[in-house]
């Protein structure tokens, strides 16, 4: 059973956590043993308590001025810092949270490239978080210098959970439950309610890409579409705790849980102390993997797979083909789940630009 992510995240800053108190007591105790000088307890205590908050302003001191140091050398211009109202940028922290809550999540950004540009550093926690729009510095990340920009060990711990170790992949066509989508809009529209088209188009793309990459459809469609408030409708749907919409669930609460993380920085476990958010969600999805996997690997085993050639062959899915490439299943279950988030998200923002240049037929 995994420890708690606070537990873990407490354990790897013992020395931290330890050593400021420590030096107060070395200090104190060369004082008593080479001076004769014997501290009270009512004057030692304050040092004892103030030495995590001085060793924290420090540190964050000392990184400061060493990032300013290191700009200066290459003649880089440090981005200008958002205003913040309370220490550590508690303020930026709530009202990113309160967008993801009740406006969307970039929100808030537009409003701060108004009035600092399109580079700014967003300060949270004490750690800089470089935000950027500007498209030069976007085609150097993603394209012209992209190895020189890594996702970080911070990141990687964050979506551990989710995505394991597998890498953001995607390919293939995914377009064969359109008919199946259709028809659901079409029997809804004809009732007289709108259709939540994101809601629609997420579970689309879930559908074909799971069928795609594992040759079997966790048919979240089939839940029905749910009914817009405050009908009465709505309040009676079971659409979301149906048996074929679990797995969409899950792997939507996955990736929220996950996305979350990166606004506490790497102090994330401790917003999740006791327990691991993600991997709650996870369980459902891997109810779903778990048993494909070990049916691929079963038939690898028998010799079903062994002498087959390892190039991409037609009709076969990623499951298939990894199990040819690797017998661990950590690795074939990393890859498969981190390539259905990217195919999913993509064919999604595809189907919302497709959309936006349809001409006007009213």
């Amino acid at each position: 059973m995994p420890l708690p992510p606070g537990l873990v995240y407490l354990s790897a800053n013992v020395p931290q956590l330890v050593i400021p108190p420590s030096l107060v007591y070395v200090f104190s105790s060369l004082a008593k043993s080479h001076y004769g000088v014997v501290a009270p307890l009512w004057l030692i205590t304050p040092f004892y308590l103030l030495s995590w908050p001085l060793a924290i302003f420090f540190y964050i001191q000392w990184r400061d001025w060493k990032v300013t140091r290191e700009a200066a050398a290459i003649g880089a211009t440090l981005p200008p810092r958002l205003a913040h109202k309370y220490p550590g940028g508690f303020d930026i922290l709530k009202t990113v949270a309160r967008d993801a809550e009740t406006r969307i999540l970039g929100y808030s950004f537009y409003k701060w490239t108004e009035q600092y540009g399109p580079t700014f550093n967003f300060r949270v926690l004490f750690e800089n978080r470089i935000f950027t729009c500007e498209p030069e510095y976007i085609k150097r990340i993603l394209a012209t210098d992209f190895p020189g920009y890594e996702k970080g060990p911070d990141f990687m711990r964050q979506m551990r959970t989710l995505l394991g170790t597998g890498v953001f992949n995607s390919d293939g066509e995914m377009w064969n439950h359109a008919e199946e989508v259709l028809h659901l809009m079409n029997a809804r529209m004809q009732q007289g309610y709108p259709v939540d088209w994101q809601d629609l188009v997420s579970r689309f793309t879930l559908d074909s890409a799971t069928e795609f990459l594992f040759g079997q459809n966790v048919r979240s469609l089939s839940a029905g579409l749910p009914y817009p408030p405050p009908s009465a409708l709505a309040r009676s749907d079971q659409s979301k705790s149906h048996p074929a919409n679990r797995f969409a669930q899950a792997f939507l609460e996955a990736q929220i849980a996950s996305a979350k993380r990166s606004r506490y920085t790497k102090a994330w476990p401790l917003w999740e102390f006791w327990q691991d958010k993600a991997a709650i969600q996870m369980k459902v999805i891997d109810e779903f993997i778990e048993p494909l996997l070990k049916e691929a690997l079963s038939k690898k085993a028998e010799g079903g797979s062994e002498n087959k050639p390892k190039d991409v062959e037609e009709d076969e899915t990623l499951l298939e083909h990894l199990v040819k490439l690797t017998d661990d299943p950590q690795v074939i279950r990393d890859e498969t789940l981190n390539i259905l988030l990217a195919g999913r998200d993509t064919v999604r923002s595809r189907i919302y630009r497709d959309l936006k240049q349809l001409p006007d037929t009213n």
